[in-house]
């Protein structure tokens, strides 16, 4: 081999052994590189399962922020415990007696409730549906039902009566002229809770009537709906003893029709003058008349009503 061939190879193997040592560091600073990147990512997992897991004291203006919150909501809720105690109470002593006297519920119970709406309809006039018949809403087979004393059904069915019997008292002490239709049944309900939802349809006619000067004058429509918010009534029991009692209603709604009234006057007319009898003195229609009606006029009204019975467990 010749000089020029010996320089030649070693020439070539220089510069294999600087790429090759070129190569081996690129690759350690790369490697380098992924490490880092491998232990800042390490890093920062257990950082974020740190923060997730760990449990944050809240700093003082927040306790006593949600501190002030909690007691508004105590004294809230007791508020309202304080204004359901009156209807619990009701619901409670129906039971109680019930349990307590191994009361039956009896037909002398309908009896009793007939009697005592019988008593308030003689004085103020209002027509009743016919007698014996009138179950207040609930079946007829009322009237010959016997159901033995315990806590699932006789509190609940002595308070169906009751409640209904309480709203027709409403009807009738407001003057209607009659009271037309009951019909009672409960809401079926998929939750075993503390209290138990009675749907109650109710109808009556009352006179419409306008709103005078008078200011003590309110409408039967009027008056039925301001006590059935108030809810205030008795428990009468089959031997027609009372004792005060509160009922717990919801309106859920309501239907008036009315029947022959003006037809409408838009712009009203001055008050004007109708035709009287022979020789007497024409009688004057005011303005707030022709808006709305003549006490003469009468007013079907259809009510939709929720009663709530609490049971023996409600706090």
């Amino acid at each position: 081999m010749s000089i020029f061939e010996n320089k030649r190879a070693v020439a070539l193997t220089g510069v294999f052994t600087l790429g090759f040592a070129g190569l081996m560091a690129w690759g350690f600073t790369q490697n380098s590189a992924a490490e880092a990147l491998i232990k800042e990512a390490t890093a920062n997992e257990s950082t974020l399962r740190s923060i997730t897991s760990s449990s944050l004291t809240p700093k003082k203006e927040t306790r006593d922020t949600l501190n002030t919150h909690t007691k508004t909501i105590r004294s809230q809720a007791n508020v309202l415990k304080a204004d359901l105690r009156a209807y619990t109470d009701t619901c409670k002593n129906i039971t109680k007696d019930a349990i307590s006297k191994e009361l039956l519920f009896h037909p002398d119970h309908l009896k009793a409730a007939r009697n005592w709406i019988n008593k308030k309809a003689a004085e103020t006039g209002t027509t009743l549906p016919a007698g014996e018949g009138f179950t207040f809403g609930l079946d007829r087979n009322y009237n010959e039902r016997n159901d033995a004393a315990n806590a699932d059904t006789t509190p609940f069915l002595l308070y169906q009566l009751n409640a209904a019997r309480t709203l027709a008292g409403y009807v009738v002490n407001a003057g209607a002229v009659s009271l037309d239709r009951m019909y009672c049944e409960p809401v079926p309900s998929e939750e075993d809770g503390e209290y138990t939802r009675l749907h109650i349809e109710l109808s009556f006619t009352a006179k419409r009537g306008y709103i005078p000067s008078d200011a003590d004058h309110t409408s039967t429509i009027t008056q039925v709906l301001n006590a059935i918010v108030e809810g205030n009534g008795e428990i009468v029991s089959r031997n027609e003893e009372k004792k005060d009692g509160k009922y717990f209603f919801n309106i859920k709604g309501l239907n008036v029709n009315t029947n022959n009234t003006y037809g409408t006057v838009d712009p009203y007319t001055e008050p004007f003058q109708t035709a009287g009898a022979e020789g007497a003195e024409a009688e004057a229609i005011s303005i707030a008349q022709q808006k709305a009606g003549l006490e003469e006029e009468t007013a079907y009204v259809n009510m939709i009503i929720e009663a709530v019975y609490f049971s023996q467990n409600a706090n």
